[in-house]
């Protein structure tokens, strides 16, 4: 009889994960890994030369809403992991839940995937040893594409030449190549707020650091005057509520702690803070208050080969300026060349998403599955990850199906996010529900201490795990978390954007009696 397989290209957290869950679920397949770097980790490998972390990189959101299901963080893990904690979290992961039990095919690269023409289904991968240089194929019957979608650097639509002065923030390790530079930094997004943080510290050796940025951001604190994090006193139904209500929480956050960025000239952002980036730095504040930095509101029209830079400034008029290196932080374009064409998905829509059911496949096609493909906000992306990987083993061993595209309401058909492969709660409860892991009405409200640790606990894996038979155990875990990490302060909150919403009712009322 044949034996069924399935291929994991990529060895990072998402490849991982399916693996874990496949074999977790006894899904009855021999399960193939494909990974080019000669260990698990992905892009928290900080040797890897494109695309992976900086010498610098520390987690901008906490291990409490990082931490993967079944798999707690070692005692002693600082809120904010730096990479290398990480990759060792990521490593001890794989080694528990997946090592011994897969082929594994590391320092392996992808050639190419197409569909088994021999047979009605399947698919024949073509793949290369790095080290011997040997090419084979194999025939497999699920392929799971798990490579994320960091490993292309993108650059704007404008003729850079080839030179030494032009770099991207996907090759970026530390500052001493840059040492005695004046350096621009083009973007303003969590790598280039990394990339700032790092030219212009305390002890650093750049003549100046300089960034451009067209869009702006919203900074927002990234842990509470009490050294809270803030990701962890953030409740639940916030994530849920009108963007109208969120934006106006998150700005009087931010404002509360920064007081108007327009004071220390960081333009916000064109949009509102529920609906774009967010990005939670006190260094980089405090680096452009002192002065270390400096900020051009506007975009980049013009390089030459050296270095002279043709700016166009948000009031329409134009500037030069000479600089001795530039950064690009402009994140990446999704490559997935080794997918046949008709394999491939699009991204061709006006915000840049796949054009995937669930982010995930195509409608009616459970054999070619996509993990990764999303950027989150309020939370990490390894919860999505988690749940995402869950709901693919479960169609693989018949416990779930696809449901049809019209009966799931897309994240993306009622809320519209700047930038690319934005989700929300919404997207994620959606899988949670499909993986049997989000709770019933009815159980919540049998148990008033379970709703509240539910709604106005953090965001954390033990909330989506109160209606299994370890559920007193996560709900104990869900109240631990708030009670030590900000329980308090979740109650400030509700009585913050219930006072809000009931204040803005009252305004609205009084505006159209007095109209």
């Amino acid at each position: 009889m044949k034996t069924h397989k399935t291929a994991i290209i990529g060895g990072g957290v998402s490849g991982t994960v399916q693996a874990k869950w496949l074999l977790q679920l006894e899904v009855q397949t021999e399960i193939h890994i494909f990974e080019k770097d000669p260990h698990p980790g992905g892009v928290w490998d900080v040797s890897r030369t494109v695309g992976g972390v900086m010498d610098c990189t520390v987690c901008n959101v906490s291990k409490y809403v990082m931490e993967l299901t079944d798999f707690p963080w070692p005692k002693g893990t600082p809120d904010f992991p730096h990479h290398s904690a990480v990759l060792s979290y990521i490593r001890q992961y794989y080694n528990h839940f997946v090592k011994g039990k897969v082929q594994e095919h590391f320092q392996t690269l992808v050639l190419s995937v197409s569909k088994d023409q021999t047979t009605k289904g399947g698919f024949i991968i073509k793949y290369k040893d790095l080290v011997t240089e040997e090419v084979s194929q194999m025939s497999v019957d699920r392929v799971i594409v798990a490579n994320g979608h960091s490993n292309v650097p993108h650059f704007p639509p404008l003729s850079i030449p080839p030179t030494d002065v032009i770099s991207h923030s996907a090759t970026y390790k530390n500052s001493l190549p840059f040492s005695g530079k004046s350096v621009l930094v083009v973007g303003l997004s969590f790598s280039a707020v990394d990339v700032v943080v790092d030219l212009a510290r305390d002890g650093g050796e750049c003549e100046s650091v300089t960034v451009v940025t067209r869009n702006g951001t919203w900074f927002v604190p990234k842990t509470k005057p009490s050294g809270i994090p803030s990701d962890v006193t953030l409740p639940r139904f916030f994530t849920h509520l009108p963007h109208s209500i969120q934006n106006w929480v998150i700005k009087a956050a931010a404002n509360l702690t920064y007081f108007s960025q327009r004071s220390w000239e960081v333009p916000n952002a064109n949009c509102q803070p529920a609906e774009g980036s967010m990005v939670a730095s006190q260094p980089f504040v405090d680096l452009v208050r002192s002065g270390k930095v400096g900020i051009i509101h506007g975009s980049v029209e013009d390089i030459t080969q050296n270095g002279n830079v043709v700016f166009t400034l948000a009031d329409g008029t134009t500037s030069r300026s000479r600089f001795d290196r530039i950064i690009f932080c402009t994140g990446f374009s999704t490559n997935f060349e080794f997918l046949d064409r008709e394999l491939r998905p699009s991204f061709g829509d006006d915000h840049g998403r796949p054009d995937l059911h669930l982010q995930m496949f195509k409608p009616d096609q459970d054999d070619l599955v996509f993990i990764g493909l999303f950027n989150v906000r309020y939370t990490s992306p390894f919860q999505v990850i988690d749940l995402q990987c869950q709901y693919a083993a479960k169609l693989a061993n018949k416990t779930a199906t696809i449901p049809p595209v019209q009966s799931v309401q897309s994240t993306h058909d009622s809320r519209t996010f700047r930038g690319s492969l934005f989700t929300s709660s919404d997207y994620r409860d959606t899988l949670a529900g499909l993986c049997g892991r989000l709770p019933t009405t009815s159980s919540l409200l049998r148990s008033p201490r379970r709703w509240a640790a539910y709604h106005v606990g953090p965001i954390t894996w033990a909330g989506y795990n109160l209606d299994r038979q370890d559920g007193r155990e996560s709900l104990e875990q869900v109240c631990q978390v708030a009670r030590g990490r900000g329980w308090f302060d979740n109650a400030v909150a509700v009585v913050v954007v219930v006072g809000a919403a009931l204040l803005g009712t009252c305004l609205q009322v009084c505006s159209r009696r007095a109209g």
